[in-house]
């Protein structure tokens, strides 16, 4: 029977190199044939190894072999799980200064590792006290890898290069410490070299290589990468209960989505930068001088600790992101915030930086920097030119300055000139310190308060008052594109809010124009800036003067005064599609009443009807006559404009009631009247002088 040693002392790995060294001799002396070893259990920091056993044997043709098994193993954690290994050695040369098996096999028992069997080459040295494993070139998760450990005066090092090795397998060589990585369910090839050691004193970790065809995707779909080709290089060292070590790296293939944020590195490579620690039993990451950098593109910099166990990852993140072209940031970093609002169809010029800084998850300040930057809404409804200032903001404390300032402006058609904006913000809340003044056209919008809540929210709260100095009514018709008017637009804002997307005049706004007063009341105007702005009010006209009115129309001169109401008026893209108009003749109006020979056509026009009992070849031969009173209603409904004027008269309605001699009176006939055909009228009268009636 052959002998069998079952050491249980601590020293029983010197006990097991001694029987070695002695075996050649014990060989020649007894004719041993085989030699087995029960170690029990062995076990270093972090680990332990149960169940060793060893068996020495010679073959049929004298050939020295040997088999190692341990039934158990824990090793530290952040490993992958071996529970058990097995050493098999067909030939072990040995002489005194040096054993060695040139063709063993090393298979682990690992679940996470798929129980491979790894070829090595083992030297060990008893004088030097040296042990080397050369894992030769051989297959691994999918691709291929080779590998040198050393073990010498108690320092260890281990090499591993891998060519390309399938990512989501080789993630299993973390264990439990990329746990939250694998949830991402990653794919790729992998290929480079790994180097870390061990021993008395913390040695180094590093990893460099590339990841190609990189793609992961999280379970809903709000962090997605595809075909990613990244070069990696990482190195850390123990730092306490963690790691502490840097990473560069560049990506110059792929896309990836992380909402809302959509970026094509095949258009502009990513560079990264950081240094940082690791403490996996907390799942706390720290990063520190943090850079991102895309060419001519983006520039991010900063820092950030992230515990990976909470809900809301971020504890601190302090980012300052530039860009000299945001032309091309916007599309990728900017537009998919602004989805759903006012800024959302852009075309941006010139350059700017902002500072951001984030607490628990929470913004808690923003810095930003604007140079020479041109804004132009892709529908139209506003641009500015040469924006550039300073913004600040705090969640907490005091109100902090900001200052904008533009070279031109523009609302719709209409063309604001240079301004400087200055205001203070905190918290949800915005204010004015002192008025604003805003050029429009060849007038001025006097803001006296301006006072904004709800910071952030989709639809924040608006209120400001102000006024309206005299603006030119041809200036302002004319980038309107209506009809050309001639006269002043001035008039007092009340108190004006905007609330849930609506704006609207808390009170009465007053416009003086033509002479005469226009009041506007229960203004609202839904989504301005929407795809379908809505507009709502009931408006009173006093004593407009009808000579200015009618010479700014081209509609042919009247005399007098003209007073009104269009209630119930209803806009929808700025095209009317409901109210109650009515336009005549204040009572006990004093002025003189002319009305010529084209404006009784144009309203005959409008009316469907005939001018009065008199021949047309009688009035021709009159340029204008004396009228008593004017009066013109429409109620539009559903696209069709119900007409009324002054009273009844022999089936149709008065537009014009004559006085003096030669009397004229305008009867209008059509009692419903398209809308359309109707602006078509109008149009035709402004712009190609009187109809003909026929």
């Amino acid at each position: 029977m052959p002998p069998c040693l079952r050491p249980r002392h601590p020293a029983a790995g010197l006990l097991l190199v001694l029987v070695l060294l002695l075996v050649p001799g014990m060989a020649a002396v007894w004719a041993v044939e085989r030699l087995g070893l029960d170690l029990g259990a062995l076990s270093g920091p972090g680990w332990e190894g149960r169940g060793i056993h060893a068996q020495l044997a010679w073959d049929a043709e004298g050939r020295l072999t040997l088999a190692a098994d341990v039934e158990a193993l824990t090793l530290p954690p952040g490993l992958p799980a071996v529970d058990a290994l097995e050493l098999r050695c067909p030939e072990l040369q040995w002489t005194a200064a040096r054993v060695t098996c040139a063709a063993a096999t090393l298979q682990l028992r690992s679940p996470d590792l798929g129980d491979p069997v790894l070829p090595l080459g083992v030297t060990y040295s008893p004088e030097e006290g040296e042990l080397r494993l050369q894992l030769r070139d051989t297959r691994f998760a999918d691709g291929r890898i080779r590998g040198l450990f050393r073990s010498r005066g108690g320092h260890w090092s281990l090499e591993l290069d891998a060519e390309e090795v399938a990512i989501e397998r080789l993630l299993a060589l973390s264990g439990t410490t990329l746990a939250s990585v694998r949830e991402f369910n990653p794919s790729g090839r992998f290929s480079g070299s790994f180097r870390t050691g061990g021993g008395s004193a913390p040695q180094p970790l590093t990893l460099s290589g590339q990841l190609r065809g990189l793609s992961y995707e999280d379970e809903q779909g709000l962090q997605v990468g595809q075909q990613l080709r990244v070069d990696l290089q990482l190195q850390a060292e123990p730092a306490g209960a963690g790691w502490a070590g840097s990473v560069t790296g560049r990506i110059d293939q792929g896309q990836i989505y992380s909402d809302p944020v959509f970026a094509d590195f095949a258009q502009a490579p990513l560079r990264l930068r950081t240094r940082g620690g690791w403490r996996p039993r907390e799942g706390t990451l720290t990063l520190a001088d943090l850079e991102l950098e895309q060419d001519g593109l983006l520039r991010v910099s900063g820092s950030a600790r992230l515990d990976t166990t909470a809900t809301v990852p971020v504890q601190r993140l302090e980012l300052t992101a530039e860009s000299p072209d945001l032309s091309r940031a916007y599309p990728g970093y900017l537009q998919p915030f602004l989805l759903g609002t006012a800024l959302d169809a852009l075309e941006l010029g010139g350059g700017g930086s902002v500072s951001l800084e984030l607490l628990d998850g929470r913004l808690a300040a923003v810095d930003a920097t604007l140079q020479s930057v041109d804004i132009a809404d892709e529908h139209g409804r506003f641009a500015v030119t040469g924006l550039a200032g300073q913004l600040a903001w705090a969640d907490t404390g005091e109100p902090r300055s900001s200052r904008l300032s533009w070279e031109r402006g523009q609302v719709y058609a209409v063309e604001l000139g240079a301004a400087t904006l200055h205001f203070a913000a905190a918290g949800d809340r915005l204010e004015l310190p002192e008025p604003f003044a805003l050029p429009v056209l060849d007038g001025r919008l006097q803001v006296d308060s301006l006072r904004v809540s709800g910071l952030g929210a989709p639809d924040p709260e608006v209120g400001f008052e102000g006024m309206l100095t005299p603006v030119s009514l041809q200036a302002l018709t004319t980038a309107l594109g209506w009809p050309e008017m001639s006269g002043k637009l001035s008039g007092m804002i009340p108190a004006v809010s905007y609330r849930d997307g609506v704006l609207g005049v808390d009170g009465a706004l007053l416009v003086r124009v033509f002479d005469g007063s226009v009041v506007v009341r229960d203004l609202r105007l839904e989504s301005p800036f929407g795809v379908i702005p809505r507009l709502s009010a009931d408006v009173d006209l006093d004593n407009l003067d009808l000579d200015t009115l009618t010479r700014t129309f081209a509609f042919g001169n009247i005399q007098g005064r003209l007073g009104g109401r269009i209630h119930g008026l209803r806009l929808e893209n700025w095209e009317p599609v409901a109210f109650d108009a009515d336009f005549r003749t204040p009572p006990g109006d004093r002025s003189r009443h002319r009305i010529s020979q084209r404006a009784v056509d144009n309203l005959t026009s409008l009316g469907g009807g005939v001018g009065g009992a008199l021949s047309r070849s009688f009035l021709r031969m009159f340029e204008s006559f004396s009228y008593d009173a004017i009066g013109l209603s429409c109620r539009l409904a559903r696209g069709v404009c119900r007409m009324d004027g002054l009273e009844e008269s022999n089936g149709g309605y008065t537009i014009v009631r004559g006085g003096g001699l030669p009397r004229i009176d305008v009867v209008g006939y059509s009692r419903e009247v398209d809308w359309d055909v109707l602006v078509q009228r109008l149009q035709r009268i402004t712009e190609q002088g009187p109809a003909v009636v026929e």
